[in-house]
């Protein structure tokens, strides 16, 4: 004989799921509770890709800022934007895997990104 036992668990604060930091991962019907809970505060984790010796990934840059986002968020709420990899890095242009987009490209990217992040109310 089987028996099946139903289990409802009232759902306090303590078992509500917790708003996503990444910008990512909310969704639109989060964001007016997203923007009081942050206090209108977003993150932009800047890095780049590039050599950094023999021993180290590319991307170590961008591993740290990610790393050292997830960090502060668990102190105090913010929004976090995805990694933003664009940079200018001629001294290193000539190694394997670096990326380096030309100055003035990057400059521009990084003013749009900006007033989209200032758009959303940020």
């Amino acid at each position: 004989m089987w028996r099946v036992i139903f289990v409802v668990v009232w759902m306090s604060p303590a078992f509500s799921q917790e708003l996503p930091v990444r910008w990512d991962e909310l969704t639109a019907s989060d964001w007016q509770k997203v923007m009081e809970q942050s206090a209108a505060t977003c993150i932009l984790p800047v890095g780049i890709l590039e050599k950094h010796g023999p021993h180290a990934p590319l991307g170590s840059d961008l591993i740290y800022v990610r790393e050292l986002a997830k960090r502060v968020t668990k102190q105090e709420y913010a929004v976090v934007f995805p990694e933003y990899l664009f940079g200018q890095i001629y001294e290193a242009k000539h190694q394997p895997g670096t990326f380096a987009l030309p100055s003035r490209l990057v400059l521009e990217l990084l003013d749009a990104t900006c007033e989209e992040i200032a758009r959303n109310g940020f």
